[in-house]
């Protein structure tokens, strides 16, 4: 196969006709045979996934390829077709944002979404519908983890030690927990808590729970949180998100995890993903949306908060809590109910011997309008009563925002802000401009940011703030950039300029960060940090996270850590060594050592017994487990690839997957004289053949046994080969 004599040519016609998009040579391109022109051999990648070697025809204005190198949903990719003597060719849409380099001979497809079929998933009515395990048994954990460092500046070294264990069953839960710190010759905090937790049923869960601290020789009950009982009813996630959405240039399966509780992955088309009424279990937290492609796994997040979420008609979340806080007793109530789809009702109320608070408010929302009011008293400070209101306006691409604070008994400490933002659907830019002001104090802030993905590997962002107290002035600017060549490797860069009066001079730093693995689990990472004051420093750093959790780092200006965490578990008289995740676990039994497996995103290995034990984020209801084929051994078959679980109450979720995988063994037929057997058969649990260097992949074996041996063109077997487990070489005997 030859190339293209001429491709600086070829590639100014494929350029200029990009550039051009003129009709008339589009119609013209359209109605010519392009198997006249002669072919080039390019590789190709298309919505950032290698599509490997083909072919290409460049005829003037335009650009065909080979029509296998396009997937079902690019099909609006193409706007023709054209059958040739070397294959079938599609003619890509000048609308495309394409690129040739002649002189590597490359050829680059970038996403466009509006071509690509998307999907809208409304979420509103979900639920689990996969079955639920094989078993639940009974688990009980216990995690250790400590940590020293010396930060330079400080008295001494610093140290923590730490260690929980944990039961689960049924329907009830427990754990305790015991943690020491201690800081140079300073005499240690000691912290413990112990509690319980009964699921009376979905919708009901009471817990009572003790937290206990010693310092400086004083042993009382914690006074920041209450010792006593909590009981929570009512709807998991009365509260939704409308609308989400995400660009996936190719096919991929998603998997949305709500304040760490992982949902039923997907599998979505490509193009613009739209998810409706996402159920969330409080009224503020993030989404994260784990995505999983051709190109390998990433994962995208989104902050909200009350603005943003909607509250379900007529659903209610109430939680109480009474006990003892310090020395005196402590009680909190609150809760949140939707009147309609629109309309909710929140409240929230706190009390001590002396002291106590309330908030009433009330919220309406829907997709492009958000508003909300709120009144907070407090008895010991009634000066600080307050009324607050905010609205939010959603446009296309725009946010707009406004709120006010307005205290009736001290007016000098009211407020207003107001804040702009917008981002540019698949352009990668996004621009927010905020502005606040307490007028009463002579407090005003301004900034202004802008971030955007210049290419699917760089980063920039820059942003300023300029800020007023007292007729004092003060201001800061910042630029960052973060290159990610490979998904193995990136590189973020950061400067920031600040001056703050009475301050006469300003300051300047800039810090650069590599961040690489060169395994999995495995992260090395170097940093430098100088400035105009004296706080220049280099940093050398590892971390490591597996079935343990170690890093380590090391400082230029003398300082340095390290940190380790391990657990391990029980189950069914069995411990496994995991990470100290205090959730619910799953045990994926599939009869085979070495396996790797995907257990919700979490990779693990099972281990000599052939099973996996993975301890999920607490709330976890929705099990998904698969093979990680990319790290799958050829010597590993898999029958079923993929199996959905719905957790049944706490402890350990049995997957029996014994049946999913069966494991092969390389062997080497050779003949009398050693010579190898080429495309040989033999008969082990039915006919294999050998390649052309006389190997052959068979099924496991954990005994001797013999085969009969049939050479290439024979009617008949030959010879018998002993087959003997951990041989690899044999020969065969007449």
């Amino acid at each position: 196969m030859r190339r293209s004599r001429c491709p600086d040519l070829r590639a100014a016609w494929l350029l200029a006709g990009l550039l051009a998009g003129h009709a008339a040579a589009q119609e013209s391109a359209a109605s010519a045979s392009p198997c006249a022109a002669d072919p080039v051999f390019v590789e190709t990648t298309i919505n950032g996934e290698a599509r490997g070697g083909g072919l290409a025809l460049l005829p003037p204005g335009a650009v065909w390829v080979e029509s296998r190198l396009l997937r079902p949903s690019e099909s609006a990719y193409a706007v023709a077709q054209a059958s040739c003597d070397l294959g079938a060719f599609v003619q890509l849409s000048g609308t495309l944002d394409l690129s040739f380099d002649p002189s590597e001979l490359t050829l680059t497809v970038r996403p466009q979404l509006a071509l690509l079929p998307g999907n809208t998933l409304d979420l509103a009515d979900w639920h689990a519908s996969a079955p639920g395990p094989d078993a639940t048994l009974p688990l009980v954990t216990l995690g250790v983890q400590g940590r020293l460092e010396r930060t330079p500046g400080t008295e001494g070294l610093s140290r923590e030690l730490g260690v929980q264990a944990g039961a689960q069953s049924g329907p009830l839960t427990g754990a305790v927990g015991l943690s020491v710190r201690a800081q140079g010759a300073a005499d240690p905090q000691v912290e413990a808590q112990l509690g319980a937790a009964y699921r009376v049923s979905p919708h009901l869960t009471v817990t009572a729970q003790a937290y206990a601290q010693r310092v400086n020789g004083d042993t009382r009950l914690n006074d920041q949180r209450i010792s006593g009982v909590r009981v929570t009813w009512g709807d998991a996630r009365a509260y939704r998100l409308p609308l989400w959405s995400l660009a996936l240039p190719l096919d991929a399966e998603v998997r949305l995890r709500v304040n760490g509780d992982d949902l039923p992955p997907v599998r979505v088309r490509a193009g613009q993903l739209v998810l409706r009424n996402v159920g969330v279990n409080a009224p503020a937290g993030t989404l994260q949306a784990v995505i999983v492609d051709a190109t390998g796994e990433r994962t995208e997040s989104r902050v909200y908060g009350p603005g943003d979420v909607l509250v379900t008609a007529h659903a209610l979340a109430v939680q109480a809590e009474a006990g003892v806080k310090g020395r005196a007793g402590a009680a909190t109530l609150n809760g949140v109910y939707g009147v309609t789809d629109h309309w909710s009702l929140s409240g929230e109320a706190q009390w001590q011997p002396g002291d106590w608070q309330g908030q009433l408010g009330a919220r309406y929302a829907d997709l492009s309008y958000s508003a909300g009011v709120n009144l907070a008293y407090r008895s010991a400070r009634p000066q600080d009563t307050a009324l607050t209101g905010d609205v939010t306006l959603l446009r296309d691409e725009w946010r707009l925002s406004g709120a006010a604070r307005l205290v009736p008994l001290n007016l000098r400490a009211s407020s207003v802000s107001a804040s702009a933002g917008w981002a540019g659907s698949g352009s990668g830019t996004t621009v927010s401009v905020t502005a606040q002001a307490t007028p009463g104090e002579a407090q005003y802030a301004a900034g202004a940011s802008v971030s955007r993905q210049v290419t699917p590997q760089l980063t920039a962002a820059a942003r300023a703030q300029v800020a007023a107290e007292a007729g004092q002035l003060g201001w800061q600017a910042g630029l960052s950039v973060t290159w990610t060549p490979r998904d193995t490797l990136s590189v973020t860069g950061a400067a920031l300029a600040q001056r703050n009066e009475p301050l006469s001079a300003g300051t300047f730093s800039a810090v650069t960060e590599a961040r690489w693995q060169p395994a999995p689990g495995h992260t090395v990472t170097a940093a430098a940090q100088f400035s105009t004051l004296p706080q220049r420093s280099a940093r050398l750093g590892y971390a490591y996270a597996g079935p343990v959790a170690l890093t380590a780092s090391l400082s230029t200006d003398g300082g340095w850590s390290a940190s380790g965490r391990a657990g391990v578990a029980w189950v069914a008289g069995r411990a496994y060594l995991t990470p100290d995740d205090p959730g619910p676990g799953v045990l994926v039994r599939v009869g085979l050592p070495g396996v790797p497996l995907r257990v919700n995103g979490v990779r693990v290995v099972s281990d000599a017994r052939g099973e996996a034990l993975v301890l999920l984020s607490p709330g976890t209801q929705a099990v998904s487990v698969t093979p990680d084929f990319d790290a799958l051994p050829v010597t590993v078959s898999v029958r079923e690839e993929r199996r959905d679980v719905t957790l049944a109450g706490q402890g350990a979720a049995v997957i029996d997957w014994t049946g999913n995988f069966e494991a092969f063994v390389w062997v080497r037929l050779l003949g009398a004289d050693g010579a190898p057997l080429p495309y040989a058969t033999l008969d082990v649990q039915g006919t294999r053949r050998t390649d052309d260097e006389g190997w052959a992949l068979l099924p496991a074996f954990g005994a001797p046994l013999v085969a009969p041996v049939t050479l290439d063109g024979a009617a008949a077997p030959a010879c018998r080969v002993t087959l003997t487990p951990g041989v690899e070489s044999v020969r065969c005997a007449p």
